[in-house]
């Protein structure tokens, strides 16, 4: 199967070399630290592992620390691995900021995130996020810190690997952030707490012109968007339909209400 953004084939044929990891040492493929600006473009980044057991950093594919900017171009990042941690493809902290841009990050796995931002500021542009697994946040964790998504698809993401009856928020689970939507598309996802959002604390989602569709909840509220108490959602001009859960709260969107 192939995967288009805007025209442009996101895939192995649009690609230029590999970067993966072929030794038994867990290490993500690459750290970034400086305070300057770097630039992926044109790479495969596969096959990083990280373990909270055994070391090797606080991501699977790219490690993104400190004040710098990183630029993700064209790439795909595929099979990585976060064992117990947070950022199966990326983790973006302290207040790093990431762009990723025209690319594909797929089949990776985390216990927090296949992208986990960390105070930090993310935009993601004309990218499909694909099959990948984490217990919170299947394709984004989102912890205090902006995130922003325009024109991509984040499908069939689950927490398959803890069962999904645990996980919390299939697509993105927004922890006391902003995340804003525009003109995407999110399917298939499953957990049992927001089958593609989970907004917990006092996050704030923005939804624009987007698809939530046919996604899954377990036990829990939310087949479609699960917002907490003191969270805020606002959905603009946008289309919630098809999603499931095995509770009565909330098939497309559900929000508690705050105690008295």
């Amino acid at each position: 199967m192939r995967y288009y953004t805007l025209g442009r084939e996101v895939g192995d044929e649009a690609l230029t070399f590999t970067v993966r990891r072929d030794s038994t040492r867990p290490f993500p493929i690459f750290t970034v630290t400086t305070p300057g600006t770097v630039a992926f473009s044109g790479m495969t980044i596969s096959n990083g592992f990280s373990s909270s057991v055994t070391g090797g950093g606080a991501a699977g594919g790219i490690q993104h620390t400190g004040t710098g900017t990183l630029n993700v171009l064209s790439c795909a990042i595929t099979n990585n691995t976060c064992e117990g941690c947070a950022g199966g493809a990326i983790t973006n902290s302290d207040t790093a900021t990431l762009n990723v841009t025209d690319s594909l990050i797929s089949d990776n796995k985390a216990k927090y995130g296949t992208i986990n931002n960390r105070a930090g500021v993310v935009s993601i542009a004309n990218t499909a996020m694909i099959r990948n697994e984490a217990r919170q946040g299947g394709g984004i964790l989102n912890a205090e810190g902006t995130v922003n998504v325009i024109n991509s698809t984040i499908s069939d993401q689950n927490g398959a690997p803890f069962n999904f009856l645990t996980a919390e928020g299939g697509a993105i689970y927004n922890d006391n952030g902003v995340v804003n939507l525009s003109d995407c598309t999110m399917s298939g996802n499953l957990a049992d707490l927001g089958g593609a959002i989970l907004n917990a604390g006092i996050g704030t989602v923005n939804v624009t012109n987007s698809l939530i569709k046919d996604n899954g909840g377990g036990r829990g509220a939310g087949g479609g968007i699960d917002n907490s108490s003191t969270g805020t959602v606002n959905v603009v001009s946008s289309t919630i339909t098809g999603n499931l859960n095995f509770s009565a709260a909330g098939v497309g969107l559900a929000t508690a209400t705050p105690e008295q």
